[in-house]
């Protein structure tokens, strides 16, 4: 738009020399021929220079008119460049925001790629403790099964050996006013036992041909005491290699 505006104001400049030669022309014309011409002539060139110079002047008028146009629209324009030049730094501070974000965006992803290549040795170092677990796992179970094999050896030597009864005399319980519940356990050690409680210089509750090499348990219930009475009991065992007795407990009876 420009562009025309300059050519059609160039068109304009042209048209004024053209027609500052003819009017110069003219001058020239009518001074060469002021001496030899008859007075009609010099009337009639007087005539044409008015009227040249008339349309001079109107087209000098237009030429005002068109320039005062051209200024206008200089000045439309100036203000549409202003207005596009706002949109253009409004459009440069977007752009210098987006790359802002962008750059925040990829330092994100930077960190996001971190975060995954950390993940990722982290899953590597879990697979080795779980390798590592599911081998000491095998390796418990290799153990535990070599244990048994010990342990089956070590009953079989202990039977094999001359050991007595290991007993132990426990608490007594569901005390009553003349009842009480005798406690105890016995280990016949590999060898046939019998085990029994031992109140007031009786044996009571005897169990024979206990075997094994585990604690077994003996409950015996008494009735008939006397209320509000001490009374002691301790527990005894005898096999082929000899007897035990346990410790001595007292309870009191109820009032």
């Amino acid at each position: 738009m420009s562009e025309e505006k300059d050519i059609e104001k160039e068109k304009i400049e042209l048209e004024k020399e053209k027609l500052k030669r003819e009017i110069r022309d003219l001058k020239y014309n009518w001074y060469a021929r002021e001496w030899r011409a008859p007075k009609t002539t010099f009337s009639f060139l007087t005539f044409l220079v008015v009227i040249v110079s008339t349309f001079y002047a109107i087209k000098s008028d237009f030429f005002k008119i068109e320039e005062k146009r051209l200024e206008n629209e200089k000045s439309e324009l100036r203000d549409t460049i202003g207005r596009y030049h706002a949109i253009i730094t409004h459009d440069k501070i977007e752009i210098k925001n987006l790359k802002e974000s962008m750059n925040d965006l990829k330092n994100n992803l930077d960190r996001v790629k971190k975060a995954t290549s950390y993940y990722a040795e982290i899953e590597n170092v879990i697979k080795q403790k779980k390798m590592q677990a599911e081998s000491m796992t095998e390796e418990i179970l290799k153990l535990n099964k070599e244990n048994n094999q010990y342990k089956d050896e070590i009953e079989k030597l202990l039977r094999g050996k001359l050991r007595t009864p290991t007993v132990n005399t426990l608490t007594a319980s569901n005390i009553t006013r003349t009842s009480v519940a005798l406690n105890g356990s016995v280990n016949p050690n590999g060898s046939p036992a019998s085990a029994w409680f031992e109140f007031n210089a009786n044996n009571v509750g005897t169990q024979n041909a206990l075997k094994g090499i585990s604690d077994i348990l003996m409950t015996y219930i008494l009735t008939g005491l006397a209320p509000n009475t001490n009374y002691s009991f301790r527990m005894t065992a005898v096999n082929a290699n000899g007897a035990t007795i346990g410790k001595v407990i007292t309870f009191k009876t109820l009032e």
